[in-house]
Protein backbone atom coordinates (compact mmCIF):
# COMPACT_ATOMS: atom_id res chain seq x y z
CA UNK A 1 0.00 0.00 0.00
CA UNK A 2 1.52 3.24 -0.75
CA UNK A 3 1.72 6.26 0.95
CA UNK A 4 -0.86 8.30 -0.83
CA UNK A 5 -3.95 5.44 0.09
CA UNK A 6 -2.97 5.81 3.87
CA UNK A 7 -3.32 9.56 3.92
CA UNK A 8 -6.93 10.83 5.97
CA UNK A 9 -7.00 13.56 4.07
CA UNK A 10 -6.24 15.10 0.97
CA UNK A 11 -2.75 16.85 0.53
CA UNK A 12 -2.01 19.94 -1.50
CA UNK A 13 0.86 20.27 -3.37
CA UNK A 14 2.49 23.43 -2.79
CA UNK A 15 6.09 25.45 -3.16
CA UNK A 16 6.27 27.53 0.23
CA UNK A 17 9.12 28.76 2.27
CA UNK A 18 9.12 27.39 5.57
CA UNK A 19 11.95 27.12 8.57
CA UNK A 20 12.65 24.08 10.52
CA UNK A 21 12.82 24.94 14.45
CA UNK A 22 13.96 23.54 17.46
CA UNK A 23 16.60 23.54 20.05
CA UNK A 24 14.48 25.65 22.23
CA UNK A 25 13.94 27.95 19.11
CA UNK A 26 17.69 28.75 18.94
CA UNK A 27 18.03 26.04 15.77
CA UNK A 28 16.66 26.84 12.45
CA UNK A 29 16.89 24.83 9.14
CA UNK A 30 15.51 26.29 6.10
CA UNK A 31 13.12 23.91 3.71
CA UNK A 32 10.90 24.16 1.22
CA UNK A 33 7.06 22.48 1.74
CA UNK A 34 6.16 21.02 -1.04
CA UNK A 35 3.08 19.13 0.50
CA UNK A 36 0.78 20.08 3.00
CA UNK A 37 -2.31 17.97 4.39
CA UNK A 38 -4.59 18.76 7.81
CA UNK A 39 -1.99 15.36 9.44
CA UNK A 40 1.38 16.34 7.89
CA UNK A 41 3.78 17.59 5.43
CA UNK A 42 6.15 16.86 2.82
CA UNK A 43 9.77 19.09 3.32
CA UNK A 44 12.52 19.71 1.48
CA UNK A 45 16.17 19.74 3.36
CA UNK A 46 19.18 20.09 2.03
CA UNK A 47 20.19 17.40 4.35
CA UNK A 48 17.62 14.91 6.31
CA UNK A 49 20.06 13.51 8.92
CA UNK A 50 20.54 17.28 10.63
CA UNK A 51 16.69 17.34 10.85
CA UNK A 52 15.51 16.28 14.76
CA UNK A 53 12.76 13.74 15.54
CA UNK A 54 10.71 16.47 17.08
CA UNK A 55 10.34 19.83 15.32
CA UNK A 56 8.48 22.74 15.07
CA UNK A 57 7.59 23.92 11.63
CA UNK A 58 7.15 27.69 10.58
CA UNK A 59 4.92 28.26 7.28
CA UNK A 60 6.79 31.68 6.41
CA UNK A 61 3.56 32.62 4.22
CA UNK A 62 1.10 31.92 6.94
CA UNK A 63 3.05 33.05 9.30
CA UNK A 64 2.09 29.98 11.45
CA UNK A 65 4.16 27.42 13.28
CA UNK A 66 3.03 23.58 14.27
CA UNK A 67 4.50 20.96 16.45
CA UNK A 68 5.64 18.25 14.08
CA UNK A 69 7.21 14.61 14.34
CA UNK A 70 9.80 13.14 11.99
CA UNK A 71 7.69 10.39 10.78
CA UNK A 72 10.11 9.03 7.96
CA UNK A 73 13.46 10.59 5.82
CA UNK A 74 15.34 10.24 2.44
CA UNK A 75 18.22 11.58 1.49
CA UNK A 76 16.56 15.35 0.69
CA UNK A 77 13.18 15.30 2.22
CA UNK A 78 11.37 14.88 5.60
CA UNK A 79 7.55 13.61 6.03
CA UNK A 80 6.47 15.02 9.21
CA UNK A 81 3.34 14.47 11.49
CA UNK A 82 1.52 17.41 12.94
CA UNK A 83 0.67 17.28 16.64
CA UNK A 84 -1.78 19.89 17.52
CA UNK A 85 -3.08 23.58 15.19
CA UNK A 86 -1.16 25.52 13.43
CA UNK A 87 -0.84 28.81 15.31
CA UNK A 88 0.18 32.22 14.72
CA UNK A 89 3.44 32.92 15.63
CA UNK A 90 2.15 36.70 16.74
CA UNK A 91 0.71 34.70 19.48
CA UNK A 92 3.92 32.83 20.38
CA UNK A 93 5.04 32.86 23.84
CA UNK A 94 8.71 32.68 22.37
CA UNK A 95 9.84 36.58 21.71
CA UNK A 96 12.27 34.00 19.15
CA UNK A 97 9.43 32.52 17.28
CA UNK A 98 7.44 36.00 16.91
CA UNK A 99 10.77 37.08 15.63
CA UNK A 100 10.25 34.68 12.86
CA UNK A 101 7.91 36.70 10.66
CA UNK A 102 10.23 39.44 10.31
CA UNK A 103 13.00 37.05 9.59
CA UNK A 104 11.73 34.96 6.58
Amino acid sequence: MDGENRRKSHRRRMLQGGKIVYGRSALLIDCMIRDLSEEGARLKVSNARDVPDNIRLFNSGEKTIIDAKVMWRSPREVGVQFNGQFQSVIDDPDPKIRNLRFND
